[in-house]
């Protein structure tokens, strides 16, 4: 690999930011997911944070559908992807 040459980004797994959201749960107060309505582990995300504290989970697959008024009293807002790209 040349040294100009764009460094390979690593996937995190579904399972990894599961754990993450998991973590931070209980912290925030709205976990907003993007991500296709018919996934599964978008859904999941969702679950997960609510099961573990989050006072409310959103699942947009894009940010037009999202109203953003019902955020604006949310303090501590989190966003997610079901798999993240790290580089």
């Amino acid at each position: 690999m040349s040294k100009t040459a764009e460094k390979p980004r690593r996937i995190l797994s579904s399972g990894f930011v599961k754990m993450k959201v998991k973590a931070i749960a209980n912290r925030i107060d709205a976990l907003l997911v993007v991500g296709a309505p018919n996934s599964s582990n978008s859904k999941r995300l969702v679950e997960v944070g609510v099961k573990n504290g989050t006072a409310r989970g959103l699942l947009v697959q894009r940010a037009s559908e999202l109203d953003w008024s019902t955020l604006q009293a949310v303090p501590y807002t989190h966003l997610t992807l079901p798999t993240i790209y790290s580089v």
